[in-house]
């Protein structure tokens, strides 16, 4: 199910590391690499969690970016870097399953309901949002799909 939304610009720091299609099964270790050392991050805004789609390439090429909302004037320890995602529209989708089955979801948003929607992308990063519902010990509850379009 996906429902249509405005967001305001936001500010994501966190860890940065670049996947191809026989590497993204790594993306666990990101996120686990993250919740370890999070709390190095400058004070978050909230307690969501954001895995960022940045820098996509052909043949499944990305940089994928596990933070979290950030003051954009904050200093950044090292090793962390920042993105910024503008103010942008989205078709928000949530996913019920177990974190491990994002892929099929994500397979059926830009397989089937993308090309049948209507709508044109915008050149603006996807994410996942990871809301105060998410069990990171289930891995269930509280997992969102953010994929930008064009007003």
């Amino acid at each position: 199910m996906q429902q249509f939304t405005d967001a305001p610009a936001l500010h994501i720091a966190g860890l940065q590391q670049h996947y191809q299609l026989d590497t993204r099964g790594n993306i666990p270790l990101q996120w686990q690499a993250f919740l370890e050392t999070h709390s190095r991050l400058p004070k978050a805004k909230n307690a969501l969690m954001y895995g960022v789609v940045l820098n996509v390439a052909d043949g499944c090429e990305f940089d994928y970016l596990t933070g979290m909302e950030t003051d954009a004037n904050a200093s950044l320890p090292s090793g962390v870097v920042a993105t910024d995602l503008p103010a942008s529209r989205y078709a928000v989708f949530r996913h019920n399953e177990h974190v491990s089955t994002i892929d099929r979801t994500l397979e059926k948003i830009w397989l089937q309901w993308a090309p049948d929607a209507g709508v044109k992308m915008a050149e603006t990063p996807c994410f996942e949002r990871y809301t105060e519902q998410f069990n990171a010990e289930t891995g269930k509850g509280g997992i969102e799909i953010w994929i930008p379009i064009e007003r």
